[in-house]
């Protein structure tokens, strides 16, 4: 039976092989290239992450250290843009347009050039201080041994707050996209990411064991043994993320597109500010809509084909369900199909 730092590594091996794999399709899609371009990068850095950790395991200890130091190293910026690359995606599944880029995003890549500049720092920094910082215990001080183990403890409780703070901003967001479906769609399976959902709270699980295991080594004289515990979890990621990454298609950022469409093509008369008997109108045609044309029949009904059926625009369709009907478009159509 091998060990727990065999079956590690050999857990390691299998999630970089996936991640690999998972980073090489998604990289060859055209279709929402946008999108998926920043998941194919989270999985290229997930497996040069595992090549790092496969590469500390006792298996390869004869190995040439310089390399196993600059294994370590490259880690240092791959680590650090996991979270943001999945967040781009996360925010591109859920956007409502189409290009959704700006100059602010470079916010979120400093941690990972704060990774860089160590890691370039490692590549000029005597191999008798690499050893004593990685290998031996800091047997031995000096001032770039001690700068460089700063700034990975400062990298590290950045990688900390990163984490935590990107899985609850996904959870949030993902909040306001179901509110929106329910506002655009009348079926939302197709659109659903709930899958997403999941993978934030095991990034919170994930987050909470690194902080336990770090607080006891720090402040008791226990070592609890974390391996394979979170070489299994970053697998459970990988395989969720890959299954359901390379199959989930965006649909909010289309439907989106449509309703301008329907925004634009409205008559004059509608694109006045919305007055009461305005409100009651467009009320009595939606229910006409769905009493005697039985749109709700319709599995891909949506807003703005309701709003061109009626021939008025979408956000006085959304907004006349609110105000005078108290009901989303989601909650009214679907309250049709189960009185019939």
């Amino acid at each position: 039976m091998p060990d727990a730092l065999t079956f590690a590594a050999l857990v390691s091996a299998v999630t970089f092989g996936q991640a690999l794999l998972s980073s090489s399709v998604l990289a060859a899609r055209v279709r929402h290239r946008q999108i998926y371009l920043p998941l194919a990068m989270f999985f290229l850095a997930l497996s040069i992450s595992s090549a790092s950790a496969i590469i500390k395991e006792p298996l390869f200890e004869n190995l040439s250290r310089s390399i196993v130091h600059f294994m370590i190293g490259v880690s240092f910026p791959t680590d650090m843009l996991l979270l943001p690359m999945f967040w781009f995606y996360v925010r591109g599944m859920t956007s409502e347009r189409s290009h959704i880029w700006s100059r602010r995003d470079l916010v979120h890549l400093l941690p990972a050039m704060f990774g860089l500049v160590i890691l370039i720092l490692l590549l000029f920094t005597p191999n008798a201080d690499r050893v004593a910082l990685f290998d031996t215990g800091r047997d031995h001080a000096s001032g770039i041994q001690t700068t460089l183990f700063v700034l990975i403890l400062g990298l590290y409780l950045i990688w900390l707050c990163q984490w935590l703070f990107y899985a609850l901003a996904i959870l949030k967001r993902l909040v306001i996209y179901r509110r929106r479906l329910k506002e655009l769609f009348a079926s939302t399976d197709y659109y659903e990411l709930g899958w997403i959902g999941w993978i934030g709270v095991l990034i919170i699980f994930d987050w909470l064991w690194v902080v336990t295991v770090f607080a006891i080594e720090a402040f008791t004289d226990l070592s609890p043994i974390e391996e394979p515990w979170l070489s299994l979890l970053d697998l459970v990621l990988v395989w969720t993320i890959s299954i359901w990454g390379l199959r989930q298609i965006p649909g909010l950022a289309s439907e989106a597109a449509a309703t301008d469409i329907a925004d634009k093509t409205a008559p004059k008369y509608e694109k006045s500010a919305l007055r009461d008997e305005q409100i009651k109108h467009l009320a009595e045609k939606i229910e006409a809509s769905m009493r005697d044309d039985q749109l709700y029949r319709d599995p891909n009904l949506s807003l703005s084909v309701l709003s061109s059926h009626i021939r008025a625009r979408p956000n006085y369709v959304s907004q006349t369900l609110n105000a005078k009907l108290g009901t989303n478009f989601f909650d009214y159509v679907n309250a049709w199909r189960v009185t019939e």
